[in-house]
This record gives structure tokens, C-alpha cells and sequence, in this order.
């Protein structure tokens, strides 16, 4: 039986009635009640790719009894070992409960809590934990999300020594989409393999262990560090002395009535994919010359782009496209000046995209969305009644919100929501925890775009950091060569990253909000927009293509 907790999730520490290990009492550990000695484990687990019948070989039902699946064997530090994956090297997999669809996106967050045994100083460390969970060894780092950031941090790892530790990555997906190359691949000029990094091949080459699987929530383990708890699995937790996140975020409004099941979106990358599949089944329905009507809800960068995206491709099958970009605030392109909002208007309107502006989308239908109007272009001024507007395909596509794991887990947040650090990108508490990407703040800076040039840009700090930090750890252990376990966890926690402080200083981000950006218009030609400066040219096209391409080929030449 698994136990939810106040919100319905597997980490609450709510009392189960009845039941529990052989007696009818609950489980001293909310993670493990109601799991007697006869319990089987029914399915899930960490899966190696390859094992027959999706399990560990020896047991093909998934079942066990009375003990746990044994992890897998990791790489040895600075080398790489063939293992029973596709790729060689020993990878988990952690089947999702909604293939394609994963939580975040939906905005219902999985796990809303951690367990809370009793205070340490009460029995000691580790008080009201299984002796299974103590005894688990700690991996020195955790790198949660397959982010831009967490590339770069990757790639130090393959060109430069590896550090000592055992280091392990933690993605939903095992391929990371590159985000630059989203519009060309909706106009069907590119496959998903040549805008996708396989982070798996990565991780191997960088002798880092994988693990397929969600990340639910992340919680205080007792002593220091941290456990990592994963979707499918909330009683089979990774420990971890230090963290690093690079999740992303999520739109925000994903909650709202009918989104989740209807509406489409490019963020995770990966549904970029299902977008375009969606998009060229409905165009080919349709007879020929007649429209195919689409609305775009949000009229950001991506929001601009995708429209002349889907603009393109259904004017190349050969329909009359009926794209339309709904926009809840006052202008499209918020945080752009006037002059660059301007001709992005103009190239919409000769390319026959129509912009509305003070429009809420309030519900997502199979083929309609729900709207309120401002009245008089007022946001703050009272709401015209709800109207269908027809939309055979609606993008979701608005701002971004924190993924529901930050609500879910115990780390420091700021008020809206976003893991809190400072400027060396290490959490404000102190704690040896690390972040870069949308899911982040920096603290007493102003909030930066949520574009992809500012995780490429907190890459190398990130990597640096965590290598000093990972160099301290191996100075502070006790000259075993393994991470301390159980009471020893607090040697590779906190004193570690004062460890690593010692060396050389940290590096800083210089949060700065201005960079350039290049829109693909879907025309041959790009939007250019540095500072003042903005161009619609063949040439900045030619721009962006080089950067993207530089971008690829850089990590794809670190796969193994």
C-alpha cells in the first residue's frame, strides 16, 4: 500500500489505518508503510534497457520478495566499463506513468512533501529510517535535469580529469532537445535526430552513471545530504551528498481547465516532436484550400516563432493557414523595445498572422478555446463573458512558471517559486546545492528572460563550481575512496563544500538580461534584435544557423 500524504502524494507522513509490517502497526518510516515481510514489489523499478521483460533478468515478472533489486554496478572513476545497455554503460529506467505527457507539464506535481522522521539529536542520526536507506551508499553528486547548464557540466567532465566520486544524472528523457532548432524542425526541414543530444551517450563518456526516471521531490536526509526521490519509485530514493538542478520550468497556466489534455507545447523540448506530428495529421484532413485554423496562447519570442512556423509548414501541404497569437497582456514581445516589437507586428501582419492582445485564455476545448476579453484594452478593467474561438490546434505557449518539483521538495525558494542561489550558482542557504537554467534566481538581481543564452551562459561557472566542490569532497574523505555512508554522510555534505571552498575561489555569474537574440521568421530570414539594433535579414538567418550548428556539433562530438 503506498501512503499519501495531505495532498495525495507518496512522501506525506500521514498514519495509514491498519496494516503495516506483519502486526497490523505502521511502519516506523513513512516510505515503508504497510510493507510486511511477505510484500511483493510490483513493477516499476529502475529497469536496465535490455533485461528481459523490462526487468533484472532473474525475476521477469518485476516481483520480488523480501529483498530489494540491487542496484546496478557504476562506471570506475576516470574510466568507462561495458555494461548491458545499449550503449555499454549500466543505465536505469523508470517507467513514467504518462508517456509524453510527464507532470510538470501538466502542473500536477507528484510527490508534494517530504518525510519527516524524528529530529536526529532525539535517537541520533538517521532516527525512524529503515537501516536500508542508511546504509546506502552516497553519491557524491546529483545532477537533477538534462538542462543547457548540466551540458556543460557534462562536457568538463569528458575533457578535463575527472574529479573523485561517483557522479550520477538524473533526466525524465534520455535525449535533451536543443530549443534553437524548434522552428525549423515544425516546418519539417529537420528530423528529431539532428536537434537532440543523446544525454545517455554523454553521461557514459563522462563516466557518469544515468537514471531514466522523474524526479518527485527532493528531501533532507538525516546527518546532511540529500534523497533524491524518484516517480514510480517514492520508497527507492537516491542519496546524495551535493545536488546540482537543471529542470527547466514549465508554462505557467498549465493548470488551468482542459490544457493538459488538449492543448499542445514545445516545453519539455520533447514535445516538439508530438506538435508536429499533431500538425501534419490535422492539415492532411482537411481538404485542400480550405483553412486550418491554429491559435498560438502567448506572444513571447517562442510564441512568434511557432506561429510563422505553423504558418509555413501548412501553407507548404498545400492549405490556407489561420493562425492566430493570443496574447493576455498589452504587447507581444514582452521586454523588447517598442522598435523591435514593431517590426516583429509588421512581419505577422504580411505573413497573415493575426495578434490579439488583452485576451485570457480561461479553458482549452478539442477544437476551441475559451477567451475573456479586456474591455478597453484594460487588463485591470472588468472582463467581457467567456467566447469560443475555433482553434483545430492550440500551442500553449505562455510565460513560465517553477516546475512543481521545487514546491515538492525542501530547498530554498524565492517568492516565486524558483530555486534561490547566489551569484557562484550555489543555493543562498549554504547547502551543497547548485542550479542553473529557468529553474533558478539569482538573489538581489533582477529576474532574467527565461531564454536559453542564460543557462549556455551559467554552463562553464556551474562546471567549474561543482568540480571544485567535487576536488574538496575527495580531499575531506577519509582515504577509503567512497563516498561516507550513514553517519558518515556528513563528511561528503556539508564539510565537504567548505572542502572545496579552500581551493581555488569560485566563479561567478554576471546575470546580465541583454543578449542577442535571433527569431527565425520562417522566411529565410531571421529577426535580429542587440540593443537597439534590429534587422530582418538573409543574413542574420545565416547567423543563427552557424551559432546552432556550432552549438550541436560541439556536444555531439562528446557522445561516445
Amino acid at each position: 500500500m503506498h501512503v499519501h500524504g495531505p495532498r495525495g502524494g507518496p512522501c506525506g507522513d500521514r498514519t495509514p489505518r491498519g496494516g503495516g509490517p506483519g502486526r497490523g502497526r505502521p511502519h516506523p518510516h513513512p516510505l515503508l508503510r504497510g510493507r510486511g515481510p511477505g510484500h511483493h514489489r510490483r513493477g516499476g523499478g529502475r529497469v536496465r534497457p535490455g533485461s528481459p521483460e523490462g526487468g533484472d533478468g532473474h525475476d521477469p515478472g518485476g516481483h520480488h520478495r523480501g529483498r530489494r533489486r540491487r542496484r546496478p554496478h557504476r562506471p570506475p572513476v576516470g574510466g568507462h566499463e561495458r555494461g548491458d545497455g545499449p550503449l555499454g554503460l549500466r543505465e536505469r529506467r523508470v517507467p513514467l506513468p504518462h508517456p509524453g505527457r510527464g507532470a510538470e507539464e501538466a502542473g500536477r506535481p507528484q510527490a508534494p512533501g517530504c518525510p519527516h522522521p524524528p529530529h536526529p539529536g532525539d535517537h541520533g542520526p538517521g532516527a525512524g529510517l529503515p537501516p536500508a536507506l542508511l546504509r546506502r551508499a552516497v553519491h557524491r553528486l546529483v545532477l537533477v535535469g538534462g538542462g543547457h547548464a548540466h551540458l556543460a557540466v557534462l562536457a568538463s567532465l569528458v575533457e578535463s580529469p575527472r574529479p573523485p566520486g561517483e557522479v550520477v544524472l538524473v533526466s525524465e528523457d534520455r535525449h535533451h532537445w536543443y530549443s534553437g532548432r524548434v522552428p525549423a524542425h515544425l516546418r519539417g526541414e529537420l528530423e528529431p535526430r539532428e536537434l537532440q543530444f543523446d544525454l545517455a551517450a554523454l553521461a557514459r563518456a563522462a563516466g557518469v552513471e544515468f537514471v531514466e526516471a522523474r524526479a518527485a521531490a527532493i528531501c533532507r536526509a538525516p546527518g546532511s545530504g540529500y534523497l533524491v526521490h524518484l516517480e514510480g519509485e517514492p520508497d527507492d530514493p537516491l542519496r546524495a551528498a551535493a545536488l546540482s538542478l537543471d529542470v527547466g520550468s514549465v508554462p505557467r497556466g498549465a493548470r488551468l481547465p482542459g490544457v493538459a489534455e488538449h492543448a499542445l507545447a514545445v516545453r519539455p523540448m520533447a514535445r516538439a516532436r508530438e506538435l508536429r506530428e499533431r500538425l501534419d495529421t490535422v492539415t492532411r484532413d482537411r481538404p485542400r484550400d480550405t483553412e486550418v485554423p491554429a491559435v498560438v496562447v502567448g506572444g513571447g519570442a517562442a510564441g512568434v516563432e511557432v506561429a510563422l512556423a505553423l504558418h509555413a509548414r501548412i501553407t507548404e501541404l498545400g492549405r490556407s493557414p489561420a493562425v492566430r497569437i493570443l496574447e493576455a497582456g498589452p504587447h507581444i514581445l514582452p521586454g523588447w523595445r517598442p522598435k523591435a516589437r514593431r517590426r516583429a507586428m509588421d512581419i505577422l501582419r504580411r505573413r497573415g498572422v493575426e495578434v490579439e492582445t488583452g485576451i485570457r485564455v480561461v479553458e482549452v476545448e478539442p477544437h476551441a478555446v475559451v477567451v475573456e476579453r479586456d474591455v478597453g484594452g484594460l487588463q485591470s478593467a472588468p472582463r467581457a463573458g467567456p467566447v469560443r474561438e475555433p482553434g483545430l490546434l492550440a500551442v500553449w505557449l505562455t510565460g513560465a512558471a517553477p516546475p512543481p518539483l521545487l514546491a515538492a521538495s525542501e530547498l530554498p525558494l524565492d517568492d516565486d517559486g524558483y530555486l534561490e542561489v547566489d551569484t557562484t550558482l550555489r543555493a543562498t542557504d549554504g547547502a551543497p546545492v547548485w542550479g542553473g537554467g529557468d529553474c533558478i534566481s539569482v538573489a538581489g538581481h533582477p529576474p532574467l528572460p527565461k531564454a536559453g543564452v542564460q543557462p549556455v551562459r551559467q554552463g562553464p561557472v556551474l562546471a567549474a563550481n561543482l568540480r571544485a566542490h567535487l576536488e574538496g569532497a575527495g580531499d575531506a574523505d577519509d582515504g577509503s575512496g567512497k563516498a561516507g555512508e550513514a553517519g558518515g554522510a556528513e563528511s561528503d555534505g556539508a564539510s565537504a563544500g567548505k572542502a572545496g571552498s579552500r581551493g581555488a575561489p569560485p566563479r561567478h555569474f554576471e546575470p546580465d538580461p541583454t543578449f542577442l537574440a535571433l527569431l527565425d521568421t520562417s522566411d529565410g530570414r531571421a529577426l535580429l534584435r542587440w540593443r537597439g539594433l534590429c534587422l530582418h535579414t538573409r543574413w542574420a538567418r545565416w547567423l543563427k544557423d552557424r551559432i546552432d550548428g556550432r552549438f550541436v556539433e560541439r556536444y555531439r562530438s562528446l557522445e561516445s
